[in-house]
């Protein structure tokens, strides 16, 4: 860097070889004492052996340790519970050998050894379909905790712009997830179809930050939840009205000026429809109001979003078909969101307001078989 010729910098080479070696001893069981009870069990001995080669610019290093590995799965008709324990390597990416100066403002220094990490994972799932009402459900939700966590070091100084940085180990991080859905069909026969959906997620995570010896614990999180209801007249009438909710955020454990929590949260209220045989023609179109964040100071504005095709029957079975996306031409996607102790709001526009004209053409119909 900043060198009239090339300059052969071994002294800060990240050279590195490590090799994780397993030994797993275990047994497993399958258990059905009682009816509809399945139990599933099985325990596992594994010794993680890791040999840390860093070609003679630091000491090598060679351990090997003991682990009793649990895994055991219970189910009674839709539910189902489950555990286990895993144990996993230093990730081979984070490991710097030497300190780095290659760039003149960023000092990086050495961070060779870790720890393995041991995670335990519990999850319970339901699934019911109930045939003579139609209505289908599904939900489940996982939690994992991992004994330690690795993560960046960061100093910045604002005098002059230099700033170093180094991955150290911090205490232990968890995460959950949770997931659903609910259909249900209140009517349907060969004239009318009535039915509604809600499906979400949600998923959040623990994150360390330490910058400038300020330390912080966010919980990252994103979700979104979604339902649609759907009307049908033969198949010359389908509505379908709809709402989706989306989130994604980071909220720190301790207020500081340094560490602002954000919330990104996004509204889309609208509907789509479907019309067919009118003079052989036939119309698609939605439309949805998006109510989003439209700045870093958490303003919120909002958007209208018109799509709409008509189809014309040409050829006996093609189809002239005229379309126009983003009609007022105001789709774009914003993100405001929080990295460590900074802030930022991104907005992007691709592909907005635009026409096509096309042929869709049928050359193979295939019918139902009885």
């Amino acid at each position: 860097m900043n060198n009239t010729e090339f300059v052969n910098r071994d002294d800060v080479a990240n050279n590195k070889n490590i090799r994780n070696t397993r030994m797993v001893l275990g047994t497993s069981w399958n258990i059905k004492v009682i009816k509809d009870f399945p139990i599933s069990f099985a325990l596992t001995y594994q010794n993680l052996a890791n040999r840390f080669e860093y070609f003679d610019k630091l000491p090598s290093k060679n351990e090997a340790k003991g682990y009793f590995l649990p895994n055991v799965n219970l189910a009674y008709k839709g539910l189902s519970a489950s555990y286990s324990r895993s144990v996993n390597p230093p990730s081979f990416s984070q490991i710097i050998v030497l300190n780095n100066d290659m760039t003149p403002t960023v000092m990086v220094y050495a961070s060779p050894y870790f720890e393995n990490v041991i995670r335990n994972d519990f999850s319970l799932r339901y699934y019911k379909s109930f045939t003579k009402s139609k209505t289908y459900i599904n939900a489940s939700v996982s939690y994992g905790v991992s004994d330690n966590s690795i993560i960046s070091d960061q100093y910045y100084n604002v005098a002059d712009g230099t700033s170093s940085r180094q991955n150290i180990q911090a205490s232990d991080i968890g995460s959950l997830f949770w997931n659903g859905s609910l259909s249900q069909t209140f009517l349907q026969n060969k004239t009318w179809r009535l039915a509604a959906s809600i499906n979400g997620y949600f998923s959040m995570s623990d994150r360390y930050a330490r910058i400038n010896g300020e330390e912080n614990m966010g919980k990252n999180s994103f979700g979104n939840i979604s339902g649609n209801i759907t009307f049908s007249y033969k198949d010359n009438l389908t509505i379908s009205p709809n709402y989706n909710y989306s989130r994604n955020g980071v909220e720190y454990k301790d207020d500081s000026p340094n560490f602002r929590s954000v919330n990104n949260i996004t509204h889309n209220f609208g509907s789509s429809i479907l019309v067919n045989n009118i003079k052989k023609f036939r119309l698609e179109g939605s439309y949805t109001l998006s109510n989003l964040v439209t700045g870093i100071d958490n303003k919120r504005g909002n958007r209208h979003l018109v799509n709409a095709s008509v189809y014309y029957p040409v050829l006996g079975k093609g189809e002239l078909k005229l379309s126009v996306f983003d009609l007022l031409n105001q789709r774009l996607y914003n993100n405001y969101y929080a990295s460590g102790n900074s802030n930022g709001f991104r907005t992007s526009v691709n592909l907005r307001q635009y026409f096509i004209l096309g042929m869709v053409y049928k050359f193979l119909n295939t019918g139902d078989k009885k």
